[in-house]
């Protein structure tokens, strides 16, 4: 009787492809019982404002944001869309003194920052609902997040301070 010998042979290709099977069925089956969060539930669409706080804008102009008019942004350092702008306000920097008679101070527009000036900006836009908040151009967007608006004549950052559905 002869007796053969089977050898098997494997080169750098074959067992890449063998890994490559093994990590995709894991996960797969990961996915499948919910351990990775590549399975985020889309709950629907919802119209939102968002709130974006521009502090200290050095500048004589009082109408950089108009109502109407739109504004790119940029979220994380990665450029969005033009959302329109649904609200402006601007408020002078202000100052404390204190009083010694009657009340114990007095909130005075303050002389040494008298072109400085806070904005709080109103933006709209479409976005994704999920059981943990709202996400537009594939970023979550909640209170703190860092956002930059950029229009003709301006370029500013700001602050996230508020996001709200629009009824």
């Amino acid at each position: 009787m002869l007796k053969k010998n089977i050898q098997i042979k494997l080169n750098f290709l074959d067992l890449l492809t063998i890994c490559t099977i093994l990590f995709s069925i894991t996960g797969y089956l990961l996915a499948k019982a919910e351990k990775t969060q590549l399975n985020k539930i889309i709950e629907g669409k919802e119209s939102i404002a968002i709130e974006v706080l521009i502090p200290d804008v050095f500048s004589e102009s009082t109408d950089l944001f108009m109502i109407g008019d739109k504004s790119a942004i940029t979220i994380r350092n990665r450029p969005y869309t033009k959302l329109k702008i649904i609200k402006a306000e601007l408020a002078s920097k202000q100052a404390v003194i204190p009083v010694p008679s009657g009340s114990l101070y007095k909130i005075i527009p303050d002389p040494t920052k008298l072109n400085i000036k806070d904005y709080i900006v109103t933006l709209t836009d479409e976005a994704l609902v999920t059981g943990d908040g709202y996400v537009i151009g594939g970023n979550k967007i909640k209170i703190g997040n860092q956002i930059e608006l950029e229009g003709f004549n301006y370029r500013l950052s700001g602050k996230v301070i508020n996001v709200v559905p629009v009824k």
